[in-house]
């Protein structure tokens, strides 16, 4: 989804495009059937629609950090691409709201118990585990200054409002000038690229 979130970047975060938009009449059936093939186009604008309104229902079930929510956000649209056909059966766009606020809200109870497994296992392994070494830290600092300045510009400077002055991703595309889901899917490639770069590397 966020590739082809990027090439609508320029439209206002939250507003439907025109993939949103009701059939004449008011009826929503080409609408959740363009959504139920996987029409590209329809599930592109509902992503737009529903970013930020999906991430305000993350942080109100889970009380949670940005970061956590915008993890939730994504498993979000990740379960509806996974279950656009069923979508079909809808008949409404109030149909489709209520479809979609429950998959929020079950992806962020998913995310919650993950993480309380992920925290007890971590806990068991570091109590077992023998310190780094002050050397290996330094190297791993000196190779990730490396990979930073070797990003493109705009991707940097995402990173360094987002992560460098603690920005929250809002005001991190508002400075930048793209929207919230744009600014979001291009950290995330930038991270994932430098995360396999990194395990090419310990691979050697």
């Amino acid at each position: 989804m966020t590739d082809r979130h990027d090439a609508s970047e320029t439209r206002p975060a939250g507003r439907p495009g025109g993939a949103l938009s009701r059939d004449e009449g008011g009826r929503d059936t080409r609408l959740l059937a363009a959504l139920a093939r996987g029409d590209h186009d329809a599930l592109a604008a509902l992503y737009e629609a529903w970013f930020g309104r999906a991430l305000g229902l993350a942080r109100a079930i889970t009380r949670r950090d940005e970061s956590f929510c915008l993890d939730v956000v994504q498993e979000t649209f990740v379960r509806i691409i996974d279950h656009a056909p069923r979508l079909s059966r809808l008949a409404t766009r109030d149909d489709l709201d209520r479809w979609i606020g429950a998959v929020v809200r079950s992806a962020a109870i998913d995310l919650l118990r993950k993480e309380l497994r992920r925290s007890a296992r971590e806990q068991r392994l570091a109590r077992s585990a023998d310190n780094q070494g002050d050397g290996v830290e330094r190297e791993r600092a000196d190779w990730l200054l490396e990979q930073l300045r070797a990003l493109d510009p705009e991707d940097a400077e995402l990173l360094a409002l987002r992560f460098g002055r603690g920005a929250t991703i809002e005001s991190t595309a508002r400075t930048v000038g793209v929207t919230i889901g744009a600014a979001y899917g291009r950290i995330r490639r930038a991270i994932a690229r430098m995360k396999a770069r990194f395990q090419e590397i310990d691979r050697e």
